[in-house]
Parts: C-alpha cells; structure tokens; sequence
C-alpha cells in the first residue's frame, strides 16, 4: 500500500501540471488545477481507485475484450508497484504461455507497460481511461 501511495504522489504532481496546461488552453480566463476536481479531502483515496481499476477489469473480461485472470495481475501491479514478468504465471497460477497472452493483452489495451520486453511491468494510467478509473477528476461535458 505504501508504494502505491507513493506512486499517486509522484502521479498527482505529474497529472496537476500537465491538467492546468490542458485548462489554462481552454478556458485561458479561469485559473483551475487538479485539486479543483478532486474529492473535497484533498486527498488521493487508492483504495478507490484500486475498486475502479479492478471494476473496470472485471467488466472488461465479462464483455470478453480481456482474457480471464486480468484482473490478478492488475491487483498484483497495483500492489507491488511493478511486476517482473517471471511472476506472471504465478500471480495467475496459469502457464508462462498463459500469462504471457494476459500480459499482452492488457499491454495492447494501454494499462501496462514496460521499459523493454524482459522489464517489469508498470501500470500506466491511459487518457481513455481517466474518467473511468478516476471518475470526478475532470468535469463532466454538459449535453
């Protein structure tokens, strides 16, 4: 969990920066940032966004877009911070073949990453899915 914390530090002060660049351009009259969109704690709940990263998986596997047991490595990701790929297969109890297809998969889909093909794997947190892992963090869209 401490490393998770840590990871949302680092991430807040990345995704503060870049998100007053993206409303500065939009709305160049108004000053806002990141805590602007935030819970009114202030602070980063990630058990929260483990739920919705975790919800989102699991929604993903029942419409068949990610192999089963998708949902194992993300939690152990989140959990460890970084996952080498020889821990694939045991953190699914599967075969390396069968963690390697669930590993690809959820590259392919832009939630993991790594630094090269022997790297460990990192969670990466895609634009597309921002307002679903994180919902409240950007403002909605009036219709």
């Amino acid at each position: 969990m401490q490393r998770l914390c840590q990871l949302w530090i680092l991430l807040g002060i990345r995704l503060r920066s870049r998100r007053q660049v993206q409303l500065a351009r939009h709305h160049p009259s108004r000053k806002k940032n990141l805590n602007d969109f935030l819970p009114r704690q202030g602070t980063v709940q990630p058990e929260r966004l483990r739920a919705q990263i975790v919800l989102w998986a699991e929604e993903e596997v029942r419409l068949g877009a990610l192999p089963p047991k998708s949902t194992s490595i993300l939690e152990a990701v989140l959990y460890r911070g970084e996952l080498p790929r020889g821990d694939a297969a045991g953190v699914v109890g599967a075969s390396e073949r069968h963690a390697r297809r669930i590993v690809s998969a959820l590259i392919e889909r832009g939630v993991l990453a790594a630094d090269s093909a022997r790297a460990p794997l990192r969670l990466v947190f895609p634009a597309t899915l921002a307002s679903r892992w994180m919902p409240g963090l950007f403002p909605e869209k009036a219709t």
